[in-house]
C-alpha cells in the first residue's frame, strides 16, 4: 500500500524576503527559522488523524537547496531527535531513534535563477548538513542519470516537459515507498507545477494519500504536459485531505485553488508557439502576461520633453493635493 505524503514548503528566504533571485542558493531568514518553530509545533501537536500521521513520518524527503535542508533540520527536529519519547516512537512504528532523511535532485526548485540552483553537493555533503541527512543519490546516481545537480539540463532543466516529468518520477518513487507516512520538504513552484497542483505559503504543509485508482504503468516518456497536476487522469496521482485542502493548508495560509504549468513564469525562449511549442497548442499570448518571465533589464530613466507654451496651456490644472511638474520659461517639463 503506498504511503500517506505530507508535502511541506520551505520556511522564508533571503529571496523570498528580498526578492533578491540573484542571490545563489539562500539560506533562512531570521523569519525563517521562526516560521520553522510554528510549522513544527503545529506539526507535532495537530490535532486527529494528521497529529498522527505527523508523528508517524517514517522517511524525510528533501531537496538538496539549502533552505529546504534547513527546514526539514528545524521543522521536523523532534523526529531527528534520538531522544524522543518511548510514545512517539510507538506512533512512529516503534523503530526508535532518528527518523532517515534523504535528499533527492527531483526535489528541487523550477527554475534555472541563482536562487533556485543548488550549491555543489561537496559543499554540503558535511557537518552541519550531513550528518543526519543522506546524499547518497546524489554522489552515486542512477546508471540513466546523465545530469548531475546542480546542473539545471536534461532531467532538470526549466522546460515544461521536463517538468512534468520529474513530477511524475518524483511521485512514481513516492508511490513505490514501503514506509506508512513520507514527509516531503520542497517548494512552492515544484509541488505546484510538477506534483499537486496546489499553492504553498512559506513553511506550510499540506497532506495526501494517492488515489486508490490511479494509473501507474506510465512511463516518463508517455507523460502529458498539458494534464494538469491532482487532474483525474494524472498518473499517480496525489488526492489531498479535506482537512488541509479546506483549511488551505495546514497553517491556513496557503491559497485554495487548483493550478497548472500555467501558473509557471516561464522565460519566453521556452514557450514557443503553436503546436511545436513547449505547452502543446498554448502560445505566447495564450498565456497571462504575468506568468512570463521578462528578462530583468533596469528600465531606461524618464526623458524630459519640453512642451511648446500652446500645448501646455491646454493642459488641465493639477487637482487640489497634486504636485504639478513644470518650470519657469517657454514651457514645462514633463515626464
Amino acid at each position: 500500500m503506498p504511503p500517506t505524503v505530507i508535502l511541506i514548503r520551505h520556511a522564508q528566504a533571503a529571496h523570498n524576503r528580498d526578492q533578491a533571485y540573484a542571490l545563489p542558493d539562500p539560506d533562512l531568514t531570521p523569519l525563517g527559522e521562526q516560521q520553522c518553530a510554528t510549522l513544527h509545533d503545529a506539526l507535532r501537536h495537530a490535532p486527529g488523524r494528521v497529529g498522527a500521521a505527523a508523528n508517524n513520518i517514517q522517511l524525510i524527503v528533501t531537496s538538496p537547496m539549502r533552505r529546504t535542508l534547513q527546514t526539514t533540520q528545524l521543522a521536523l527536529r523532534w523526529l531527528l531527535d534520538s531522544s524522543s519519547s518511548s510514545d512517539e516512537q510507538q506512533q512512529r512504528g516503534g523503530g526508535g531513534g532518528r527518523v532517515a532523511i534523504e535528499a533527492r535532485a527531483d526535489w528541487q526548485e523550477n527554475s534555472d535563477s541563482p536562487c533556485d540552483t543548488g550549491s555543489a553537493i561537496a559543499t554540503l555533503a558535511r557537518p552541519p548538513f550531513c550528518p543526519p541527512i543522506s546524499f547518497r543519490s546524489l554522489l552515486e546516481p542512477e546508471p540513466d542519470d546523465d545530469d548531475r545537480y546542480p546542473a539545471k539540463t536534461g532531467r532538470y532543466a526549466f522546460t515544461p516537459e521536463a517538468i512534468a516529468r520529474r513530477g511524475l518520477r518524483a511521485r512514481a518513487w513516492l508511490y513505490a515507498r514501503p514506509e506508512k507516512v513520507v514527509a516531503v520538504v520542497s517548494h512552492a513552484g515544484f509541488l505546484r507545477v510538477g506534483v499537486c497542483g496546489c499553492r504553498f505559503a512559506n513553511a506550510d504543509f499540506r497532506v495526501f494519500d494517492f488515489d486508490p485508482e490511479t494509473k501507474t504503468g506510465t512511463t516518463t516518456a508517455q507523460v502529458a504536459v498539458a494534464t494538469p497536476p491532482g487532474h483525474e487522469d494524472q498518473p499517480f496521482r496525489l488526492v489531498e485531505w479535506e482537512y488541509t485542502r479546506e483549511k488551505g493548508g495546514g497553517l491556513g495560509r496557503s491559497e485554495k485553488g487548483a493550478f497548472g504549468m500555467e501558473s509557471q513564469r516561464w522565460p519566453l525562449a521556452v514557450i514557443g508557439a503553436g503546436a511545436g511549442g513547449a505547452l502543446g497548442q498554448r502560445t505566447m499570448e495564450d498565456l497571462p502576461r504575468r506568468f512570463l518571465r521578462q528578462p530583468e533589464l533596469e528600465p531606461p530613466p524618464p526623458t524630459p520633453v519640453r512642451v511648446p507654451e500652446e500645448v501646455v496651456d491646454e493642459v488641465p490644472a493639477a487637482e487640489e493635493g497634486e504636485s504639478a511638474n513644470g518650470a519657469e520659461g517657454k514651457g514645462r517639463l514633463v515626464e
